[in-house]
Formats: structure tokens, C-alpha cells, sequence
């Protein structure tokens, strides 16, 4: 007879070793060790032909035996279509080519090549105008425009004419000769000589005087009046822009102006009234709320930093579990792309901040909410993508479109695109299959904060009896009940009441948790979690994804 503590130790230890059999691990040295490795022949066989000697005639019987494209049958002859088949179908007579070549109407090509006209061969000094006079000898104003002067064909362009006709009378601008007219006159006239003794006034022409001048004083004079002429005034009034008075001392204007001269001066220099501005009008927001208790919320790292510091300065007693909901994208290749490309899972659709298994929250700007997919884009913008996919894991979804005020908390008045914007906006939202509430936000990230204090004080209630489920940690259930398409919220807390108790045999570990949840019916699914989930829309989503109709 053993012993009742024998009995004992040797029943403990039949049990662990039944239980390392059943979780024995296949070690690589012991597969090694048991498998006999059969020895393979890695040896090429010599190819056929090596066989046949290398008789060139030899070979040539081995490939027409061995290829089947020298088994192909002859071509078929028809004598009649050899007959008639002619194998020189371009006579050899039209190649040759004659040497000598006639032209027909000699006469005609003979005026053309000994042409002897008027006309000289035309150069490119013909077709090329330059500004007369010299660029140093000009004295031009900031505001004198520079008057182009004709080219004049009697005179050769040399130091003296260029001088002399450097400067004309302002107001003779209709005189002049445009470089087209230039050209025809030099062709028409030729070119002549300079050396005329008067002008048209009848003076010298010339510019330094010679020992046979007899006018040398009035040449000198009137080239010093070319050189000197006097400045035009500038035209100060303008009937296309309106005179603005500049302020007038009092003692200037007694002594230099008239009684109606000093009234219309002091009527156009009193300045106007500056408009009064609008009252700053601080932005609408909820009433205000008793404090909050401790509660419990899930916050995606894609939220704005400045209103998650502004939430947990102002009500620090909030538990914020942070999310990063995109670690799951990944990036792959694309067909004749030189970068990867991001690939966003499904598990990124997540709200803002998680309040309850049933109630999500998201924030954006009116400008994100307004704004229109790219030109050649079909579909929807991302935004409204996102929030497409995520009212799909929630019974209610609040989305708040702040105005983005970075100024101070005052709303201002939207523009009729910007209304016609939103709402469209609010209609897209409406049409989801989804409880969705859309709020339109005024003023910068404290009203914002404000807002969502409201929303958290109102539906943050529904889930105090689950601030102990909720952990810090991702588990590999909870991402599973994710791709079915509940919220984090939401799986954690139906894990965590389907949760098996410590103190359960290992025979009935598969009644709970994720084993339980999948095993339930349907109806089991919707009939037990329907309060917790605040209906059954996301429910019978995940009946959908979990029982497939296989065809």
C-alpha cells in the first residue's frame, strides 16, 4: 500500500509530464538527429550528342532525327504558276538615266539669271534703324520722355548732322519719319552729300566753325539753345485721380489765401470719421457644468496638442489613455513608383476621444470640413472618408467643427460659401447610418474645451461602471473584436465582462472571453451587449463580419 503523500507526488508529476508531452516543442538539433538525410546525386548526365562521333555528316543525321522542323513536307510546285510568273517585273530600260537634260522656255530663264534692274541688292544697313545723335551728347530729365527722330536721307551719318538734328522741337513729333520710310527714302533718293552751306532757317549747319564762316555768332547761339533747352513742366493734375490737400498752417493760409480758398481747404483736410467697430461678441458655448468625477477616456494621438493641454490643466481629474490607432498602417511598393506608398488600415478609423462603448468624438476645423477632394480625385475628401468609417464602430458620434480662431474666443460672421459649405456638411453627416451630431464651434481651442467638457459631463456617465476594464494595453482580443468593427472602448468592455474567473477548472477556460463571444448566436450577441452598446446597429455590423454566408 503507497502512501497517501506518494500517491500524491507521483500523481503531481504523471500530470506535469502528461502536460510537457502535450506541450512539447520540436526542437531543430533532435529533428535533425532523427530524419536520415539520403544521399543525393548532384552529377549533370552528359548530354546525347556527345555520343555521336564528330563526323560533321554523322551529326547532321542525328539533328534531322532528333528535331522535328526538318520532318516538314516540301512546298507544293504548280508548273502552270511557274510559267506564268514573271521574275523580271520592272524592264532593265528604266534604269537608265538621261545626261541630257532640257530646259523648256529657254527665253524665261534666261531674263531671270542676267536680270539687270534698278534695284540694288538689299544689305542689312537698309533694314536697321538707330536712334539719331549720340547717346553722350543727350541731357535728358527723369520725366522727359525721349523722343525718337527721324533718319533723314539727304544727310550722311557723321558727327556733324548727327549734332545738329540731336534735339528738336518737342512739339514736332508728328514730323517724324518712321525707319520704314527711312529705308524707301535712301533707296528712292541715294545717299548725298552733307556739305550744304545753310540749314532751313539759313544758318550753318555745322558745328565747329571754319575760318570762311560769316555767321559764326548765331551758330553758336543756336547750338547753345539746342544744347540748353528749357525743362518741361510736369503735369501735376490729372482728371483720372482725385486731388488729395495737403494741411496748410494756419498763418500760411491767412496771409496767402482767400476766406473761400481757407473754407474748401479746411473742408478737404478735416479727415473722416473712422467707423465704429462692432462690439467683440465672445463665442456661444454650453452652460457651464458641476465638476467632473473621475472618469475614464480613450484619446488618439492625432488629437491637437493644444487642446489636450488645455483638458488636462483645467480638469485634471480625467484619466486619459492614449492611442496610437495608425501604428497598425503599413507602406508597400506601387507599380512603377519610386517611393512606398502608406497603406491605412482599417483599425485607424478611430474617434478622437473615446467617452463610452457607444459615444465618440471628433474635432476638426471648419476649413477641413468645407474643403472639396483635389481636382481629378473622385470620391470623397479625407475627412469625410474618416468620418464615414468611423460612425461605423459607434450608436453616437459628435463631431464639433471649430472655427480655429487663433486670435481670441470671438465668433465671426461665416460667408455665404462658407455656409453653403457647412451645410453640405451637415448633410453628408446626416446620411450616415449613425446617430451623428454636428456642432459648429465659434471662437479658438478654449471654447473648443469647452464644448468637450459638456459632452464628456453628459455621456461619460453611461460607462462609469466600466472604469475598471479599461487597461492601458492592446490586446491581441481586443484588436480582433477592432477588425470586426467595434471601438476600443467598446471591445475592452465586453472582454472585460466575458473575463473568466481565477479560480475556473482548465476544462471550461473556452466558456469565456473571445471563445464566448464568438461561439454566442447573433441574437445571443445583440440580446446580451445591446445596453451596453446603446443599440444594435454596430452589433449586427459585427454578426455580419463574424458569420459570413458562405456560398
Amino acid at each position: 500500500m503507497l502512501s497517501d503523500d506518494l500517491r500524491t507526488a507521483l500523481v503531481e508529476k504523471a500530470e506535469s509530464t502528461k502536460r510537457s508531452i502535450a506541450q512539447e516543442n520540436l526542437q531543430v538539433a533532435d529533428a535533425i538527429a532523427r530524419i536520415e538525410i539520403p544521399t543525393m546525386d548532384f552529377s549533370i548526365p552528359d548530354p546525347d550528342w556527345k555520343e555521336i562521333p564528330l563526323d560533321s555528316g554523322l551529326q547532321l543525321e542525328w539533328i534531322e532525327m532528333t528535331c522535328e522542323a526538318f520532318n516538314v513536307p516540301s512546298w507544293p510546285k504548280g508548273s502552270q504558276a511557274e510559267r506564268e510568273l514573271r521574275w523580271s517585273p520592272f524592264p532593265s530600260k528604266m534604269g537608265h538615266i538621261s545626261t541630257n537634260e532640257i530646259i523648256i522656255g529657254d527665253d524665261i530663264a534666261n531674263v531671270l539669271l542676267n536680270f539687270s534692274g534698278p534695284l540694288e541688292v538689299p544689305t542689312s544697313g537698309e533694314y536697321v534703324w538707330k536712334h539719331p545723335g549720340l547717346a553722350i551728347l543727350r541731357e535728358l530729365d527723369e520725366d522727359e520722355e525721349e523722343q525718337e527722330l527721324p533718319y533723314v536721307s539727304g544727310e550722311e551719318n557723321n558727327i556733324e548732322s548727327l549734332v545738329r538734328k540731336r534735339r528738336r522741337e518737342l512739339s514736332n513729333s508728328s514730323d517724324s519719319v518712321s525707319p520704314v520710310k527711312a529705308v524707301h527714302a535712301l533707296q528712292a533718293i541715294g545717299i548725298e552729300s552733307y556739305q550744304t552751306p545753310l540749314d532751313e532757317q539759313g544758318q550753318n549747319s555745322h558745328l565747329l566753325l571754319s575760318c570762311n564762316d560769316t555767321s559764326a555768332t548765331s551758330t553758336l547761339l543756336s547750338n547753345y539753345l539746342d544744347f540748353h533747352t528749357a525743362k518741361r513742366q510736369k503735369n501735376m493734375k490729372s482728371p483720372f485721380f482725385p486731388k488729395f490737400t495737403k494741411q496748410v498752417d494756419d498763418v500760411q493760409t491767412n496771409v496767402n489765401l482767400s476766406a473761400s480758398t481757407k473754407s474748401q481747404l479746411d473742408e478737404t483736410s478735416v479727415s473722416k470719421p473712422e467707423p465704429e467697430k462692432e462690439p467683440l461678441i465672445p463665442a456661444p458655448c454650453p452652460p457651464l457644468q458641476p465638476a467632473l468625477t473621475h472618469m475614464k477616456i480613450i484619446k488618439a494621438l492625432t488629437l491637437e496638442r493644444g487642446v489636450f493641454s488645455r483638458l488636462e490643466k483645467s480638469h485634471p481629474d480625467i484619466e486619459i489613455i492614449e492611442r496610437d490607432f495608425e501604428r497598425w498602417n503599413s507602406s508597400a511598393w506601387n507599380r512603377n513608383s519610386v517611393s512606398r506608398s502608406p497603406i491605412t488600415s482599417p483599425l485607424a478609423a478611430e474617434a478622437d476621444i473615446i467617452v463610452s462603448p457607444a459615444t465618440g468624438i471628433v474635432m476638426t476645423t471648419l476649413l477641413r470640413a468645407i474643403q472639396k477632394p483635389p481636382p481629378g480625385q473622385k470620391g470623397l475628401s479625407k475627412v469625410r472618408e474618416r468620418i464615414r468609417n468611423v460612425a461605423l464602430r459607434y450608436e453616437r458620434l459628435i463631431i464639433l467643427v471649430s472655427e480655429g480662431n487663433r486670435v481670441d474666443e470671438t465668433a465671426r460672421n461665416l460667408t455665404p460659401a462658407e455656409c453653403a459649405g457647412f451645410a453640405d456638411f451637415v448633410g453628408f453627416a446626416t446620411g450616415l447610418d449613425t446617430n451623428v451630431q454636428v456642432y459648429y464651434v465659434g471662437g479658438g481651442d478654449d471654447t473648443l474645451v469647452k464644448w468637450l467638457v459638456f459632452f464628456l459631463a453628459r455621456h461619460a456617465p453611461d460607462a462609469e461602471a466600466l472604469e475598471d476594464i479599461i487597461i492601458q494595453e492592446e490586446s491581441l482580443w481586443e484588436v480582433f473584436l477592432r477588425r470586426a468593427g467595434m471601438n476600443a472602448y467598446a471591445a475592452q468592455a465586453i472582454l472585460g465582462q466575458l473575463k473568466a474567473p481565477d479560480d475556473i477548472p482548465e476544462e471550461q477556460v473556452g466558456k469565456y472571453g473571445l471563445p464566448a463571444f464568438i461561439n454566442m448566436m447573433p441574437k445571443e450577441r445583440v440580446g446580451a451587449f445591446r445596453i451596453l452598446m446603446g443599440g444594435e446597429r454596430v452589433l449586427n455590423r459585427v454578426n455580419e463580419a463574424l458569420e459570413p454566408q458562405w456560398g
